[in-house]
């Protein structure tokens, strides 16, 4: 398996959850302008709180490191798209952004990263829920470590979310989502293409009307 092959998943699954922060963007008018940035300039406070009060103080300064190169270029592509406006090209099928404020290096750094990001968050998340219904389901208490596996994946959703949304793309939109590309060809698959029409029945002479 090459290299390729193995993140094809990866590239599939950051696809889908950009096309729903393309919905949400849309939805909150946060696809254009300096609204994204400030949100995204929020999100990252999240993450930083949740590091310094938790990832931080559990496994110290070694971790400051690698966290920081995490975070470092998403701040500043927040900032700089705060005091930039939030100017973007819009051209059919591409978007052109301003390189002048947005360093093309931190948005590959970002776009590499981000679906890491996002399914570390929502490993943490999930890690909580099967917890609290193993919980519920045993009667027992909740382990501490649970409350720390939610604030974990809340940091890290929230700087996923501030690099899916800085990248908003409303061209996505325009594809079909994956379930009907999955249901289309599924029809096609059991139902016969094209559909078989029926033969009609020929009558053919008798030897005694031949005679």
């Amino acid at each position: 398996m090459t290299l390729e092959d193995f993140l094809k998943p990866v590239k599939w699954i950051d696809e889908q959850v950009l096309r729903q922060y393309t919905k949400l963007g849309k939805k909150f008018d946060l696809v254009e302008g300096r609204k994204k940035y400030f949100v995204g300039f929020g999100l990252d406070w999240i993450w930083t709180g949740v590091f310094i009060t938790n990832i931080y103080k559990s496994f110290g300064e070694l971790m400051i490191f690698p966290w920081g190169i995490l975070t470092v270029p998403d701040y500043l592509l927040n900032g700089l798209g705060i005091m930039n406006g939030g100017k973007e090209d819009i051209t059919s099928g591409a978007r052109a952004l301003d390189l002048s404020f947005q360093p093309p290096l931190y948005v590959a750094f970002n776009r590499a990263v981000r679906p890491f990001v996002f399914l570390t968050g929502a490993g943490f998340v999930g890690k909580c829920g099967i917890d609290v219904l193993n919980s519920l389901m045993q009667g027992k208490p909740i382990e501490a470590d649970s409350f720390n596996y939610l604030q974990y994946g809340i940091g890290f959703l929230s700087l996923a979310s501030s690099m899916y949304l800085k990248d908003t793309d409303p061209k996505l939109l325009e594809k079909e989502p994956f379930w009907k590309k999955g249901y289309n060809w599924l029809k096609e698959s059991l139902v016969p293409q094209p559909l078989p029409q029926p033969v009609p029945v020929k009558a053919y002479p008798t030897l005694e009307e031949c005679i």
